[in-house]
Formats: C-alpha cells, sequence, structure tokens
C-alpha cells in the first residue's frame, strides 16, 4: 500500500517537474509494479499512476514508444476482477492510447477489441465501466485502418444490444397493456428490482448508441458506409426510435440518426426501409413527446431536408409541419421555439420547399390545430419576431432572419402587412436596462399593464434588421481586426489597430459620420483587446462596465478555442463551415439587410418609404438604440 501511494503521489505531482528525465524512475517503477508476481492492490495503484503520467502536460516522450508495450500489461489486469479496478484499468488503456501513433492503433486493436468486448459482455450492467469502454473504442477509432477492421466485428454486437433493448421495450408496453399482472419479470423479482433491470439496460443500449455515433463519425468521409452500418444498425434503430420510452435513449438515437442522415443513409431508402423512416417521424414528432427529446427532432429535420429532400414529398411535409408547429401550443422553453423556427427558416430557404409552399401549407394548417387555440400564421410570426433577438448562435440567427426578411417582404402583403405586437422596451441606457433588481421588478409589475401596440409585421422586421445590421458591421470590423492581428503577429498593439482600422475605412468609404458615431460610441469595447487580455495571449475577466450589453454574445464565450471541444461533436459539411466564419455572416447578414431595405423603398416609393420609416421609428414602438440603427441603414440604403 504505501509504494502504490507512493508511486501515485509521484504522477500526481509530475505536472510541476520540468525535467523530463527526471520521471523516468517513477515510471519504471510503476510499469515494475503491473508484474503478475505483485499483490493485486499495488497493480491497481500503478495503473492509477500511469494513467496519471499518461494524461501529463506537456506529455512524456518516452510514453510513446513504450505505449504499446505497457498496454498489454494492463490490458491483462481486466481478469482481476472487481467493478472500480476494472474502470481503473480501462480508464488506464484509454489514456494511454492518446500516446499511439495510427500505425500502432492498427496493430493494438487486432488483440485488445476481443479482449474490450468480453470485459462489456460481463461489466454491460454498470454504466461507468460501459462509458470508460466507449472512451476506449473512440481512441482506437482514430486510426482508420483500425476502424475498419474493428466495424465487422462491433456491428453484431451493437445490433444485439439495440435488438434486446427494443424487446424490453415491446415487453414493457404489452405489461402495462395489462395492468392486472404484477410489475416483475419472468424469474418473479419485485417491482423495484425490475425497475433497476430496466435502468441497467438503458444505460447498455445508451453506450451502444454512443459507440454507434462514434463510428459513424469517425469513418472517412470519402468512403460509404459499409452494408453492415446501414442495412443491419439503422433498421433496428429505427425500430428503437419507435418504441422506446427512455427519454435519454430517444434523445441519444436521434442524434445518432442526423449521423446517419448526414452520410446518405436515406438516398438509398426504399420500399420497407422508406416506411420504416416515416414510421419513426411521426413518433418522433408526436405532441405529447417529451420537451428534451422534442428539442432534438427539428435538427434531425433540418438534417433530411438538406441531404434527403424527397422524404418531404407529397403529403409528409404538410403533416410534419403540423405536428411541429403543434409544440408551440404549450409554454415551450426558448429552445424549443427557436428550434422549430429554425426549422421553419430552413423550409422557406430550401429549393426542395421554398417560401411559396411553405406558406400555402402554414395557411392550411393554422386553422386545423398546428398552431395553439385562437392562433392563426399571425401568431407564428409574432412568436418569430419575439425570439429572433434572442438568439445567441450566429449561424441559427442569421439562418432565422435571412427566412424572416424572405417571408415578410413587401411582393407578399398578406404576410407583410400581418399585424404582430409592438416589442416592450424599457427605458434608460442598455446599461442600466441590464441592472433589473428584484424590487423593480415587483415595482413595474404591480403598475397597470401598458396598452398593446400592434404594427405592420414588416416594420417590426425592419427594426430586428436594421440592429442586426449595424452589428454585423462592427463583427465585420472586428473579425478583420482579429485576421490582421494574426497576420502581422502576436506583439503589434495599436499599430495593427491602426491598420485594421484603414482597412476597414478604405472598404466601407460610405460610412457616415452617424454610423461611425453609432459604431464607435465606446472604443474600450470594441477596440484596444490588449487590455482584456495579458502577455501570454489568455483572457482576462472583462469589468462589468466594460461590457457592451447590445453586442455581447454568450455563444462568443462558449464556442471558443479556451472552452475546449468535444472530439466527436457534430461537424456539419463545408457550407455550414463556412457559415459559421464571423467575416462571412456578417457580410451575408449586411447584404441581405441592405437589399430588404432597398426593396421595401422600390416597391413603396419614396413618399411612402418617408412613412413607413416614421411608423418603425416611432417613439412608442422603438427606443434610442433600434432608432439609431434604423437611421444607420437608411444611410446606407440611399448611398
Amino acid at each position: 500500500l504505501l509504494r502504490g501511494r507512493a508511486l501515485c503521489a509521484a504522477a500526481r505531482f509530475s505536472e510541476g517537474v520540468c525535467d523530463e528525465a527526471s520521471l523516468w524512475p517513477f515510471l519504471e517503477a510503476a510499469v515494475s509494479a503491473l508484474a503478475p508476481a505483485e499483490m493485486p492492490l499495488l497493480r491497481a495503484c500503478a495503473c492509477r499512476a500511469l494513467s496519471c503520467f499518461a494524461a501529463r502536460q506537456p506529455p512524456i516522450s518516452v510514453l510513446a514508444e513504450a505505449a504499446p508495450v505497457i498496454l498489454k500489461t494492463v490490458a491483462a489486469l481486466l481478469s482481476i476482477g472487481g467493478e472500480d479496478a476494472t474502470l481503473l484499468i480501462v480508464e488506464t488503456i484509454t489514456a494511454l492510447l492518446r500516446h499511439c501513433s495510427e500505425d500502432v492503433l492498427a496493430d493494438v486493436q487486432a488483440w485488445l477489441l476481443p479482449t474490450l468486448l468480453s470485459t462489456w459482455g460481463t461489466r454491460w450492467q454498470d454504466p461507468l465501466v460501459s462509458s470508460a469502454l466507449v472512451d476506449v473504442f473512440r481512441g482506437l477509432a482514430r486510426s482508420s485502418a483500425a476502424l475498419v477492421c474493428m466495424v465487422p466485428i462491433l456491428v453484431p454486437v451493437l445490433a444485439q444490444a439495440l435488438q434486446i433493448a427494443v424487446d424490453d421495450s415491446l415487453a414493457r408496453v404489452q405489461h402495462h397493456a395489462q395492468p392486472q399482472v404484477c410489475p416483475a419479470d419472468a424469474r418473479g423479482a419485485s417491482a423495484p428490482e425490475a425497475c433497476e433491470i430496466e435502468d441497467e439496460r438503458a444505460q447498455d443500449v445508451e453506450a451502444a448508441i454512443d459507440l454507434i455515433g462514434m463510428m459513424l463519425k469517425r469513418w472517412p468521409c470519402a468512403a460509404a458506409l459499409p452494408d453492415s452500418i446501414s442495412l443491419v444498425l439503422l433498421p433496428v434503430l429505427l425500430d428503437l426510435l419507435r418504441v422506446s420510452s427512455d427519454e435519454e435513449v430517444l434523445i441519444r438515437s436521434a442524434h445518432c440518426l442526423c449521423r446517419f442522415v448526414r452520410r446518405g443513409a436515406l438516398r438509398q431508402a426504399h420500399g420497407s426501409h422508406l416506411a420504416a423512416w416515416h414510421g419513426t417521424l411521426r413518433r418522433l414528432v408526436q405532441p405529447d413527446l417529451a420537451e428534451q427529446v422534442a428539442a432534438c427532432v427539428p435538427a434531425l429535420l433540418c438534417d433530411i431536408l438538406e441531404y434527403a429532400p424527397a422524404l418531404f414529398g407529397g403529403e409528409q411535409l404538410g403533416s410534419l409541419l403540423a405536428a411541429v408547429l403543434s409544440w408551440l401550443r404549450r409554454e415551450a422553453r426558448l429552445g424549443l421555439t427557436q428550434q422549430v423556427l429554425h426549422f421553419v427558416s430552413k423550409m422557406a430557404l430550401s429549393p426542395a420547399v421554398g417560401a411559396p409552399r411553405l406558406l400555402r401549407d402554414l395557411c392550411e394548417v393554422a386553422p386545423h390545430g398546428g398552431l395553439a387555440p385562437g392562433t392563426s400564421t399571425a401568431r407564428l410570426f409574432q412568436l418569430w419576431v419575439d425570439a429572433q433577438e434572442d438568439v445567441l448562435h450566429p449561424p441559427t440567427a442569421c439562418t432565422m432572419l435571412l427566412a424572416l426578411l424572405h417571408l415578410s417582404a413587401p411582393c407578399r402583403p398578406e404576410i407583410a402587412l400581418l399585424n404582430v405586437t409592438a416589442a416592450r422596451f424599457a427605458s434608460g441606457t442598455p446599461r442600466e436596462r441590464a441592472r433589473t433588481t428584484r424590487s423593480r421588478t415587483r415595482k413595474h409589475a404591480s403598475t397597470s399593464a401598458p396598452a398593446v401596440i400592434t404594427m405592420p409585421l414588416m416594420a417590426r422586421v425592419m427594426q430586428i434588421a436594421a440592429l442586426a445590421f449595424v452589428q454585423a458591421l462592427e463583427a465585420r470590423r472586428i473579425a478583420i481586426q482579429k485576421a490582421t492581428r494574426l497576420a502581422s503577429g502576436p506583439h503589434s498593439g495599436r499599430r495593427v489597430a491602426s491598420l485594421a482600422s484603414t482597412m476597414l475605412d478604405e472598404d466601407d468609404e460610405d460610412l457616415s459620420e452617424d454610423d461611425e458615431e453609432f459604431l464607435d460610441t465606446d472604443e474600450k469595447e470594441y477596440g484596444e483587446e490588449e487590455r482584456i487580455s495579458d502577455d501570454t495571449g489568455r483572457a482576462r475577466l472583462v469589468p462589468a462596465d466594460e461590457v457592451n450589453i447590445l453586442n455581447f454574445n454568450l455563444s462568443d464565450m462558449l464556442d471558443g478555442e479556451s472552452c475546449g471541444s468535444d472530439e466527436d461533436s457534430d461537424v456539419s459539411s463545408e457550407a455550414d463551415d463556412e457559415s459559421r466564419d464571423p467575416l462571412r455572416l456578417a457580410e451575408v447578414v449586411a447584404e441581405s439587410v441592405l437589399a430588404y431595405a432597398r426593396e421595401i423603398r422600390a416597391h413603396l416609393g419614396e413618399v411612402q418609404f418617408a412613412s413607413f420609416l416614421e411608423v418603425s421609428s416611432a417613439s412608442s414602438v422603438c427606443d434610442s438604440t433600434h432608432c439609431m440603427a434604423i437611421h444607420a441603414l437608411v444611410q446606407h440604403c440611399t448611398q
């Protein structure tokens, strides 16, 4: 025990050691402690020490050569038994695999994979071990050659795990249909024991679903999916989605199905497979679906719309649209509302659907209960304009804005002239509005509610578009500054900021003085970025009084490189990667909004356009920020 503790302590303190050579004796001692003649407790402690050594940054160079040899010794310990020991050994294997090259991984998987599958078969009831084994498979899949060899072995095991989950779900449905039967399994287990068995099987199938998603993620993009995945795993996964009632299983299965769609699984669907897809979609758009599960469905429908639009042929689109819009009946969270609106935006911009067909289906859906009772298409656009400025994800906000501009264009007066409620703007500056306290909230709540003011949808969209236009100009300027700073070196300082400003002036010579005053209200917030970062380039905390409320976007913090990323997170196509470029997004938004304003001006004429601007920027329906943004947009529109 003392030797084991000494090894673990040395491994934990290895982060503070600069000389790598001084760690070699401890690393050799940990490897020696794995010998079969040593006590099991010491061998387990040696695994913990090796796991810490393998996770050290910067990595120990000798581990790259010694990892394959150490892996065989560590993998042999899986027969020791014990839940904690198995989890520790699997985590150590995962840590060591990070130091193996792709060629080494292809050799390692040949003898390691059978051992891992045997361990999974005996420890499937332990969710921690199952999740750790998925991490090991993910580490092996870094090698394309290893993944190609793993798939034929893993597919039958995964298909069996999914089929067991399907059979359990069907048995559970039949059991609920017979209330007189005691809730126990065939061996006479009590009700609590039966629930524990169901939970364990659900956790086992979750690991299997994650492993399928990993294989789809890591499979080479240039190669087609093997038939064993498309013809064996996909049908069972569709069956699981139709019969399962476990929310976590449904969520993971829906994400996995998105990856199947992106890999072209729907392009070859026909006959019974196509009927299975339709049945699964009908199951996923049920009105009583849990909100956590429903939030995953619009993303799946968007992928189908992009990669297999033929699935929405005939009357399928109208029924799916009615079912998705039915989720707006309840008091749904903002996230679900945004997901539904994003799907509607994708349909409006998709060549396979388009705005005319979408509006026609909306008119047919709304009176028959597609929306909440007593609502119509105007209710959908009311929710849209209320949620538009709260969208934090830039690509989603851009898609929703472009679709809103497209649908509310003056060439569609039946939509553009719909009456919607004007936004309620609080008094004071943006910074004062952000410092609302509970006492102020109660004070405003106790007063009488203000009268509801309505305005044409086109005028409300004009307010939203103008603010997005100004923010896009600022985002483009910041993107140019960052690109110039990276090109000029990390220590360019104010000279780079001045150069970027000159580039922006050359690119936007038509900026008026009012626009520049609006964009540069506080130079401390947009420029001089060296104030909020130290010499190492790491961002420091920004004082609260230096945060611009109008341009602060939480997604900028969450999507940063410093926050890390999931290796197996969903990666979109090249078009999606381009849509994530801040500079490209800013240009698309600015050009689209400018074209929208010019279209309104050409359609209405000068006199009516001036009246329209008065309605859009009236003090009763517009605050000073939106008013200044509309003024800046008009200045660009007239030049």
